[in-house]
């Protein structure tokens, strides 16, 4: 008789086992591997059997430490995305020109996923104090914000950067994120402020 197939529930590759002596059984409805936690063998076990159980959170992408980015622009393996613009020159735009700017060569307004992008935005604001501005908009006074590219500011939200009282969200039209000393701030989107870009990998 064909030995049952075992998978992972995520779909991964099944390159690891550590069934216990005998096991796994070929019986019917012993589909599901239990781990002991005596002896931290596999057994086979029936699935519909209630027993404590632990989740696994999905993992961070791990993204090579160094790139090749063109002369001027940096690298951050949190983002693996080049980050900078053409000759490394002053560009004081609104932040429609800005986007457009970016865009002209293949990269965007810089979304901010992780701290560590916030972080590497901070420094240029320490080096030269000069606002800059992100890849973060709203379209409806502030009450809902979403990147450049029309992906969800999600990640940018939940790690909690707006600075005290922002953003302001009992205003109607276009607000746009700019990264100030320590915080996000919202703004109208017609100022001028400094350019970065981001170009994914």
């Amino acid at each position: 008789m064909k030995p049952p197939t075992w998978n992972w529930t995520d779909g991964s590759l099944f390159d690891f086992t550590d069934w216990t002596k005998g096991e796994p059984k070929n019986i019917s409805g012993s589909n599901c591997a239990a781990l002991s936690t005596i002896d931290g063998f596999w057994t086979s076990q029936d699935c519909f059997k209630s027993k404590p159980f632990a989740c696994q959170l999905p993992t961070t992408p791990s993204y090579p430490t160094s790139a090749n980015c063109s002369m001027g622009w940096y690298y951050i393996p949190q983002a693996h995305a080049c980050y900078g613009s053409k000759g490394g020159r002053s560009h004081i735009l609104n932040w429609t020109a800005s986007q457009d700017y970016c865009e002209s060569f293949g990269a965007q307004l810089p979304s901010i996923n992780t701290l560590a992008e916030f972080q590497y935005l901070q420094s240029f604001i320490y080096t030269y104090w000069k606002n800059l501005w992100t890849g973060i908009f709203s379209v409806d006074g502030g009450k809902h914000w979403k990147n450049s590219d029309n992906t969800s500011a999600d990640d940018f939200t939940k790690l909690g950067l707006w600075c005290s009282g922002r953003p302001i969200t009992n205003i109607s039209g276009e607000r746009c994120a700019t990264v100030y000393a320590g915080c996000i701030f919202d703004n109208d989107c017609s100022i001028g402020y400094d350019t970065i870009c981001k170009k994914l990998l």
